[in-house]
């Protein structure tokens, strides 16, 4: 018969069900924490994406050419945000730092960036202003401004001229 026991009814057999019945609940409890927790990280991953701009607009082609040339320091990946006087830009930084290696042994510095102003030059063209707080280990911190020309053509918005200003060096304590 199923669901009967065929052992006669005791404490031990009540007991039994009871711990059985224990760890049903406590897998059940396991399986919606882990589920609650991939959950959790599935929203934040997804999450933290949306926050990102898109990358077909100017805002993000500028955030992936800032990130390319500035945070991870891959002049190549950079490259392929330009065009025009950008790109003969990246290329010749390309070209000038042939040879010096880029490691995990290199101090990278850390670059945190804003959006300062963002201003339409045309239907099809627009110059964003960031600035920027670069913190070097050992070498302090200090501010710079960057300002990006950005045009819209067949491949999607790109990258046609940037400058760099120095300003508000910040002393190191």
């Amino acid at each position: 018969m199923r669901g009967q026991s065929s052992k006669p009814y005791s404490a031990k057999n009540r007991k039994s069900k009871k711990t059985r019945k224990r760890k049903r609940l406590l897998r059940k409890g396991i399986a919606r924490r882990y589920l609650l927790r991939w959950g959790v990280l599935v929203f934040l991953f997804y999450g933290l994406n949306a926050c990102q701009s898109d990358p077909n607009s100017p805002h993000g082609v500028a955030e992936r050419f800032l990130d390319a040339h500035y945070v991870t320091m891959d002049l190549q990946a950079a490259k392929a945000y330009c065009i025009g006087l950008a790109r003969k830009r990246v290329e010749e930084e390309i070209r000038l730092t042939e040879g010096q290696v880029i490691d995990v042994n290199t101090r990278r510095p850390r670059v945190y960036y804003t959006l300062l102003k963002e201003t339409p030059r045309g239907e099809k063209r627009v110059s964003l202003q960031y600035v920027a707080k670069i913190t070097v280990d050992g070498a302090g911190e200090f501010q710079k401004e960057f300002l990006l020309t950005l045009g819209e053509e067949e491949e999607g918005w790109r990258v046609m001229n940037y400058s760099e200003f120095d300003c508000c060096t910040i002393p190191h304590p």
